[in-house]
């Protein structure tokens, strides 16, 4: 483990890991579906007794631990753990296992290294129901976790998601590289892009609309890379973007002022 690992479990006097090698059991990865795990940056190890051990990036975060006793049937244990150690477990875990299932639903090879990138390929699988959930559930996390881009960046055997926090780029998930052109082409066909075209560089824009009825703004650039097209997505949330004059935080004396220039203006 780090040294932040460590300095954690010595403050809150919890036992810390630094490999994970064994894997988890089916029940165990149950306790907690992929969004959860990868929105809290928890890794559910093992069960005994009404008790899950679970590895956590900030073991002593008191409201995490209490949102994974709420969805968990067991009372969380937690263990101290490496973010890289999160980010490899969850990407093992989750991500590879989701990804070949919506792999099979889509009738293509999870183990495929060359992938079919024809238009009317790619087309058919960004229009699949999985590939859209996918891709809605990608936009929808990173407004609630406050991001301001999300970034694809394509490698050798797949593909790296991003958020931009706080100026931090935080890795969320890896995609298999067989779902690789359906997940950028479904960006594409957000964005109004032409599918066909992979070698030249892209930019395209439109407006997202989340469960809650809230609408984001999105600016989406690809770009062709060495193992596919890399994509990056901003996000300007609308209703955030909009303050009234009381948000603004004016001081009557400001207000008033603002109002008599108002008045004028109007006269």
């Amino acid at each position: 483990a780090d040294k932040n690992t460590w300095a954690i479990a010595h403050r809150w006097d919890l036992p810390a890991m630094a490999v994970l090698d064994f894997e988890p059991t089916a029940e165990v990865l149950a306790q907690f579906g992929p969004e959860v795990a990868r929105r809290l940056r928890a890794l559910p190890l093992a069960m005994h007794k009404g008790l899950i051990a679970v590895a956590l990036e900030d073991a002593g975060d008191r409201e995490v631990i209490d949102q994974l006793n709420f969805v968990s049937h067991n009372r969380v244990v937690p263990i101290a753990a490496s973010a890289q150690l999160i980010r490899e477990g969850i990407g093992k875990l989750y991500d590879r296992t989701e990804d070949m299932a919506i792999a099979f639903t889509l009738g293509l090879d999870p183990s495929a290294s060359v992938v079919d990138s024809s238009e009317r390929e790619v087309e058919r699988l960004a229009r699949e129901q999985p590939v859209v959930t996918l891709v809605a559930n990608l936009i929808s996390s990173a407004v609630h976790r406050r991001a301001s881009d999300i970034h694809v960046r394509p490698g050798e055997h797949g593909a790296d998601i991003l958020y931009r926090i706080d100026d931090e780029m935080v890795p969320v998930r890896r995609l298999i590289h067989a779902l690789q052109p359906a997940v950028v082409s479904r960006i594409k066909v957000l964005a109004n892009m032409n599918l066909a075209e992979h070698r030249k560089a892209q930019d395209g824009r439109t407006t997202f609309v989340l469960e809650d009825g809230r609408k984001v703004d999105l600016r989406i650039s690809v770009l062709p890379a060495v193992f596919g097209e890399s994509v990056v997505v901003r996000l300007l949330d609308s209703s955030e973007g909009l303050w009234n004059l009381e948000q603004l935080g004016l001081t009557p004396e400001d207000r008033q002022r603002l109002d008599d220039v108002m008045s004028r203006s109007h006269g």
